[in-house]
């Protein structure tokens, strides 16, 4: 099995929770329950990739074929998910960067 969409998925949340952090300290609202809940949402988001594993592995297993790559789908998804949240973050600690960087950004996605 790849697991190149794995580690890509939990370096880019690596750096939203690091952006995140920041953003709490430039702002000096750092909170141990915002914390919390930030990162009950990225165990979610592994727990629901590991979940498309192991229907990756499963549904040819019991002769089921959907013609999904249902990794590389969800992990697409929160790759762009996250890195708009680190845009979102650096943009929050340096606007002009965030500017420039969202819109380096929209053209990608356009």
């Amino acid at each position: 099995m790849n697991y190149n969409y794995l580690i890509i998925c939990l370096i880019m949340i690596g750096f939203d929770i690091l952006t995140g952090w920041i953003k709490a300290i430039y702002q000096g609202d750092f909170k141990s329950s915002a914390m919390r809940h930030g990162l009950l949402a990225k165990v979610a988001e592994m727990l629901i990739l590991f979940l498309m594993y192991i229907f990756e592995y499963m549904l040819p297993l019991l002769n089921i074929d959907l013609g999904l790559p249902l990794v590389a789908i969800v992990g697409t998804y929160i790759v762009i998910m996250e890195l708009s949240s680190v845009i979102e973050n650096i943009g929050t600690i340096n606007p002009a960067l965030g500017v420039k960087l969202s819109s380096i950004f929209a053209d990608f996605i356009n």
